[in-house]
């Protein structure tokens, strides 16, 4: 697709959107049926079956909205909010554990949608499943504590749309410069792009702003064995034995290192 249609679609989709922001649902879902006659782009055709599939559970037509967001997933079954989207429809069904088996597999393929995470807390808590009830409270708590911005860019970035994720995060951090999590995931988006010298900055500055930040620390000796760096690597992985003598990830980087070094 051109950079032309691609932002005509973009266009498209917070059109419809608005529409059901206003509650407009019936308009969205005849505006987005219309655009799939229009399109045999895939990518485009997920979004609107989910943007339809959101207006019928918003209008109460749930049936309608489970036939929508199953034709989705069958072009991709591992859209994450797709799958979200059919867990709210199966708790509109009245169907908790089917609505939990969908739950589930959305935060096992993007563990920052924070709305199935709530969901499952609730789910879990009927089922007196405490240890699942606190393990999702955790990973909640740890999402709230995110600036929305970085919540935007995990999810991005869980999402696969490391571009976008990558701008969200450098345009957060020009206005927060000294932001470790948001140093941290910029980072992380380099080596996913492979990007490693600015990785390996960014992390180096982030130790320098925050020594004791043992997750920075622990993304910083993963990178540095990763670049063959070992010397380097062993010097990082012995202050975090220091701190955490008995943890097992950092006995086998440091066997890494070891290794590496000969």
């Amino acid at each position: 697709m051109d950079t032309r249609s691609h932002s005509a679609n973009e266009d498209q989709l917070k059109s419809i959107q608005q529409l059901i922001q206003t509650t407009k649902f019936n308009d969205a879902i005849t505006q987005s049926k219309q655009l799939q006659k229009q399109t045999t782009d895939q990518e485009h055709q997920i979004e609107l079956w989910y943007l339809i599939a959101v207006a019928q559970r918003y209008a109460k037509t749930i049936p309608a909205a489970l036939s929508s967001i199953n034709a989705l997933l069958k072009l991709d079954e591992t859209h994450s909010r797709a799958n979200q989207e059919q867990g709210f429809i199966y708790l509109a069904l009245d169907e908790p554990a089917l609505a939990k088996i969908s739950f589930e597999k959305a935060v096992k393929l993007n563990p920052s949608l924070v709305a199935s995470w709530q969901a499952l807390i609730h789910l879990y808590r009927d089922e007196k499943q405490q240890d699942k009830v606190q393990k999702a409270a955790n990973q909640l708590e740890k999402l709230k504590k995110l600036p929305p911005a970085l919540l935007a860019v995990t999810e991005l970035m869980h999402e696969g749309k490391l571009l976008k994720a990558e701008q969200i995060c450098r345009h957060f951090l020009q206005d927060n410069q000294r932001h470790i999590d948001g140093m941290c995931l910029l980072a992380e988006i380099g080596l996913e792009l492979k990007i490693y010298d600015d990785a390996e900055f960014l992390l180096a500055s982030a130790l320098e702003l925050a020594p004791n930040h043992i997750p920075a620390r622990s993304q910083y000796l993963n990178l540095l064995i990763r670049l063959g760096k070992y010397k380097m690597a062993e010097q990082q992985v012995e202050k975090l034995l220091a701190i955490q003598p008995d943890n097992l990830s950092f006995k086998v980087a440091k066997a890494s290192a070891l290794t590496g070094l000969g």
